[in-house]
């Protein structure tokens, strides 16, 4: 298709700026860097829903001019999972 900006190359450029360090941080703010040629982005982040555990795991945050790994964990209260896990099976996230 003409003008079809997500083709092979583009995906496969993609994992070239992530794989190509070893540091997290740095591998996403690479990664962010080539999505600006694409698409608006001032972030790039990196999280992990445990649907079992109920909660979500914040592993790196890259903007611009600075990187950060976490360690966070946020427990999401009772109240909510069920929402999310009700999304998550209808495809809304």
């Amino acid at each position: 298709m003409v003008g079809k900006i997500f083709d092979d190359k583009f995906y496969q450029k993609a994992i070239d700026s992530i794989c190509g360090t070893l540091g997290l941080d740095k591998a996403l703010q690479r990664c962010l860097l080539f999505l600006r040629n694409y698409m608006p982005a001032d972030q790039v982040s990196l999280h992990y829903h445990d649907v079992a555990l109920g909660t979500i795991e914040d592993f790196a945050i890259a903007r611009l001019d600075e990187t950060r790994l976490l360690n966070r964990t946020i427990v999401i209260p009772k109240a909510f999972r069920q929402l999310l896990k009700f999304r998550t099976l209808r495809g809304d996230c």
